[in-house]
């Protein structure tokens, strides 16, 4: 009996590793879908197009409100919309290549470093 309840014990420490493990992988590693181009956001800005824009920064936030509450951590608490569209347009400008979750992931990360260095 003592030799099944150890094999239970190692069984379940093994399932947990690997659970967490699961649970750190990168968003790198994770389809997302309808995700605009960083250039397609930034033509539509350039050439006035208002509604494609918005139709863009409206999908960049509900990404980044889905990342703040399956992460538990309120990163958009405190900044204002202009200033995450603002580094929106930085990070795009740099990787037009690149998705606009590419840049939510960065600003997201770059928010939890802010939040730990400066605790509430």
């Amino acid at each position: 009996m003592k030799r099944h309840t150890s094999r239970v014990l190692r069984c379940g420490l093994l399932l947990s590793a690997l659970a967490v493990t699961v649970m750190q992988t990168s968003a790198q590693d994770i389809t997302v879908r309808g995700a605009p181009t960083c250039r397609a956001y930034l033509e539509a800005k350039r050439n006035g197009d208002v509604n494609q824009a918005l139709n863009h920064l409206t999908w960049f936030l509900g990404y980044m409100s889905g990342l703040a509450v399956a992460r538990h951590v309120d990163v958009l608490g405190k900044d204002s919309a202009e200033s995450l569209f603002a580094g929106v347009d930085v990070y795009c400008e740099r990787y037009p290549a690149r998705n606009l979750s590419d840049a939510g992931d960065m600003y997201y990360g770059f928010r939890i470093e802010q939040m730990k260095a400066n605790p509430r």
